[in-house]
């Protein structure tokens, strides 16, 4: 069996840390999606994955942008766990936004636009 998978990650040129990574990134949309504050785990153990494989491959920007995403899974887990800060200072929870099919569209055209230009 190991042979059979060691091939399977040759023939995809992936490697299995790799393959860990997508995994992780998947079920943090995933858990994203249902509101579960697990999702900010599996969006830290990803990058962690992808930044050491960035590091190993020499791609050091990409690397480093995946330092930003690490920092950015612990805020957003520490902004799920604690909430945010009203007027008054105590604090509140955060509640999810969604946006309007106008509002879809126009992030959509002005995407489109500033992509073409």
């Amino acid at each position: 069996m190991i042979d059979w998978l060691q091939s399977w990650f040759s023939a995809q040129s992936m490697s299995p840390w790799e393959a860990v990574a997508v995994v992780f990134a998947m079920a943090y949309l995933l858990l994203a999606v249902r509101e579960n504050i697990l999702c900010w785990f599996f969006a830290l153990l990803s990058t962690a994955i992808y930044t050491v494989l960035f590091w190993d491959v020499s791609l050091l920007m990409e690397s480093a942008l995946n330092v930003y995403y690490m920092a950015m899974a612990v805020y957003g887990w520490q902004q799920w766990t604690r909430g945010g800060k009203s007027v008054d200072g105590k604090p509140h929870s955060l509640e999810v936004q969604f946006m309007s099919s106008r509002q879809h569209v126009l992030v959509i055209a002005v995407i489109t636009v500033l992509t073409a230009a």
